[in-house]
Formats: C-alpha cells, sequence, structure tokens
C-alpha cells in the first residue's frame, strides 16, 4: 500500500514536469489517478527554475561575466525549462483582452494558433521589463528565485477553485482530474515555505513580493477572468507570468532602495 502510494505521488510530479515542464520523462505511463495531484508539483517547477537562476547567477558572477550576457541567459531559463507554455497563455490572453470583443469572441481568440499584434507587442514589452528587472538584482536572488514557486503557487490555487470559462480547454481537464482540497492544502504550505525563505532573507521585501502577487492575483480574478466568464489554461499562464514579472520589479526597486540605505 505504501509502495503504491509513493509510486501515485512520483507519478504525479512527472505528469506535472510532463504538462508544464520541458523537463525530459520517459518511458512512464501516466493515467488518470496520477494526474490528480500533479497540480501539487507545479511549484516543484519553479524551484527547479529557481535553483538554475540561482547557480547561474553565482556562475556568472564567479566568471566575471558581463551584464548583459548574465541578463540574458537568466531571462531565458524560464522559457528553455517551462517549453514557453505560460508565455503562450500570456500572449493569447493579451490579444483577447486587447480586442474588446464580446465573451465568446474572446474565448474563441485565446483557441487561435495565431499570434496577433498585441501579443507580439506586449509579449516584447514583457522580455524587456524582466530583462531590466533582472539587470539589477544581485544580493536578492533568493528572493527572485522564489517568485517561481509563488506565482505558479498561485495560479495552481485558481485552477482548483475558480469556476471554467469552458469544459474543453486544458485548464478545465486539469481541475476536473486535480483534487480541490488536497491541491489547495498543499499550494498553502508551499507559500508559507517561500514567505519564510523569504522573510529570511529580508522581511520587507518579502513583504512587498506577497503583496505583489495578491494585487496582481485580484487583477486576475476580477478583471482578467471576468472577462471570459472563468478561468482558462491561457488566463492561468497570463497570471504566471504577469506576477513574475510585477515580483522582479520590485524586487529591483527593493535593491535600488537598498543601495541607498532605505531599507
Amino acid at each position: 500500500m505504501e509502495r503504491a502510494v509513493r509510486m501515485r505521488i512520483i507519478k504525479g510530479m512527472l505528469a506535472a514536469f510532463m504538462t508544464f515542464s520541458r523537463i525530459p520523462v520517459v518511458g512512464v505511463r501516466i493515467d488518470k489517478e496520477d494526474m490528480k495531484y500533479s497540480m501539487c508539483f507545479l511549484p516543484v517547477i519553479g524551484i527547479i527554475i529557481g535553483l538554475i537562476q540561482w547557480l547561474a547567477d553565482a556562475a556568472f558572477t564567479w566568471l566575471g561575466a558581463g551584464e548583459l550576457m548574465r541578463v540574458a541567459l537568466m531571462t531565458a531559463v524560464p522559457v528553455l525549462v517551462t517549453g514557453g507554455i505560460h508565455m503562450d497563455g500570456f500572449c493569447d490572453t493579451t490579444d483577447a483582452v486587447s480586442s474588446y470583443q464580446t465573451k465568446e469572441r474572446k474565448l474563441e481568440i485565446l483557441k487561435d494558433s495565431n499570434a496577433g499584434a498585441f501579443a507580439v507587442i506586449y509579449g516584447v514589452l514583457w522580455f524587456v521589463l524582466y530583462a531590466g528587472a533582472l539587470s539589477e538584482i544581485h544580493t536578492l536572488v533568493g528572493i527572485f528565485a522564489c517568485t517561481y514557486v509563488i506565482s505558479r503557487a498561485m495560479a495552481a490555487m485558481s485552477v482548483v477553485n475558480f469556476r471554467a470559462a469552458r469544459q474543453d480547454g486544458m485548464g478545465a481537464g486539469e481541475q476536473k482530474s486535480s483534487s480541490k482540497n488536497v491541491t489547495s492544502a498543499v499550494m498553502i504550505i508551499w507559500l508559507l515555505l517561500s514567505v519564510g525563505v523569504m522573510a529570511n532573507i529580508s522581511l520587507p521585501c518579502a513583504v512587498a513580493v506577497i503583496a505583489a502577487a495578491v494585487i496582481v492575483f485580484f487583477v486576475y480574478s476580477f478583471c482578467i477572468c471576468e472577462q471570459f466568464g472563468g478561468f482558462t489554461g491561457d488566463l492561468a499562464g497570463w497570471y504566471v507570468q504577469v506576477s513574475e514579472l510585477v515580483m522582479a520589479l520590485v524586487i529591483a526597486v527593493a535593491e535600488l532602495l537598498m543601495k541607498k540605505g532605505c531599507i
């Protein structure tokens, strides 16, 4: 029995890797029961990204690499690990919201595989702002690494608790196959652990980062999801990308204030 439970947990984590990352998973058969707890491990992908970021920053510092190289590679890490799945959702959502069409038409735009002008414009803007924030983050890299866990934990909370805008999308599929109570409880644990790590580094910055994530979550809940009649996988991807950008900007500002001796 214990072995069966352990295998179910391991396969749930592998299912998360297969769905939300480009981490290679081969020779494993995933069934519907395994998907029940896959959302619980979405923040693990964030841990992997954060760890790579932290190691990359340490390596670039040790090598004396130029700032442009450091920023460029660290900006690329999340996209390379996830395959851009959340950025795809961000771009699709931006196109749909910017269309100012009806709810039904916006849902159709989300399913359109072609990138519109607004997706390109805001996608480029996201990368420029993210790279700019990274160029200012040096001493608070540990807090920055935690943002990948926070964004995914909050997104997972929405997937299992919000109403689905449609029943045929990836988000609705994840909601149907996931355990709401277990996933919500595990996400709270991930968030508490992240807050603990950040507070140990800098309490004021930790408070600011969590506040930023919560504010973006409210915008996501009441402004974005409201336009579509519920959440979709693309909208959850929008939250991941926007919250990570806002948290990175907050950390960058905190670094600048630290240099001024303000905090």
